[in-house]
């Protein structure tokens, strides 16, 4: 069980204002392997979270709005299309996974 003076590396250098301390070969080794084993999977998966939903936003809004012919069918009370149900759940459920993980880094 640690103490409650008891610090880990990365705290202490983070709270360093010695910002020489990141060019040494051991903090730079030791914050690239902390990239590659920890944090480059989770960022690489919001990234592709987010192009998906991006790409998904662009579909509905072309499918929706800006296709002459639309097949998208008219509200009665604006006249405005209404979007395809199954692409608004698709987008719902692509929403999941920063639900989850911002509410982690909550947590913590």
């Amino acid at each position: 069980m640690k103490d409650e003076g008891d610090t880990s590396l990365i705290n202490a250098i983070s709270q360093s204002d010695e910002l020489e301390i990141f060019d040494t070969l051991a903090v730079r080794m030791m914050i690239d392997f902390k990239w590659e084993q920890y944090a480059k999977g989770i960022h690489m998966m919001g990234c592709i979270q987010h192009v998906i939903y991006l790409t998904m936003i662009i579909i509905n809004i072309c499918n929706t709005f800006l296709r002459e012919n639309s097949s998208a069918k008219l509200s009665d009370d604006f006249k405005v299309p209404i979007p395809r149900q199954w692409l608004l759940n698709l987008m719902a459920v692509n929403l999941l996974y920063p639900l989850y993980y911002d509410g982690l880094q909550c947590i913590k």
